[in-house]
């Protein structure tokens, strides 16, 4: 049990390195600046950022929401929980928003 809570602890910690790498990406692609050798090396960087994505919401998010995916992102799960406005899965998703992706969404409002 403990070896299952370490590797999920870990893929999360994982997935939110890729979501910066994803988002330090996206930051230079709206400045112009993701051209040439840049460009290609990105694409699989985000490729394996979208898959690792894919995986966290069919995966580990039902294990942390007590709640099975209606969307294929977590974006679009948190999404869903911060439109709802209230509840337990509101305030979760609103600290996931607003203290840890938004940091570092380069438009500052990620969900």
């Amino acid at each position: 049990m403990i070896t299952f809570i370490i590797s999920i602890v870990a893929y999360i910690w994982l997935f939110w390195c890729a979501y910066v790498l994803v988002m330090g990406l996206y930051r230079a692609h709206l400045n112009g600046r993701l051209t040439g050798l840049n460009r290609i090396m990105a694409y699989p960087a985000v490729g394996v950022g979208y898959a690792m994505d894919i995986f966290a919401n069919l995966v580990i998010a039902p294990i942390i929401f007590l709640d099975f995916p209606k969307e294929f992102l977590v974006t679009a799960r948190l999404k869903r929980y911060m439109s709802a406005g209230t509840g337990w899965r509101y305030k979760v998703a609103e600290y996931v928003c607003n203290h840890v992706l938004d940091v570092f969404d380069p438009k500052g409002d990620h969900c």
